[in-house]
């Protein structure tokens, strides 16, 4: 394509449905990537953890946190929990979503043991 001036216009691959168009340089979200912050290797109740997932994605992402078997538990990069507890142990994961697709981390467990 090329506009009146000769000069080469951009392209844009669109769909009839116009959520699912996608402009140059646009991509969709890489697979999540998840990590835990916690100073020892041992969880223990009443410790601060943080899960964080992040991905590279244009345009940005958006994050869901799900622990597993149950709904959606946060809709943040980063699932903080202050002061964790016994009943905070399980699997979980995140999604990364923008217009042009939708990922998922793997599974990371978290064992919360008593004091």
């Amino acid at each position: 394509m090329h506009d009146q001036r000769g000069k080469k216009k951009a392209h844009t691959e669109c769909t009839s449905d116009e959520l699912n168009c996608a402009q140059p340089g646009d991509f969709r979200p890489s697979k999540g990537s998840l990590s835990v912050s916690e100073s020892s290797a041992q969880i223990v109740e009443g410790s601060s953890v943080n899960l964080s997932c992040s991905s590279d994605s244009n345009p940005a992402a958006n994050y869901t946190w799900y622990k597993k078997n149950q709904t959606e538990i946060n809709q943040e990069p980063q699932l903080v929990f202050s002061s964790i507890q016994s009943s905070d142990s399980g699997q979980y994961y995140c999604t990364v979503e923008n217009e042009l697709g939708r990922r998922r981390s793997e599974d990371v467990f978290i064992n919360v043991e008593c004091e």
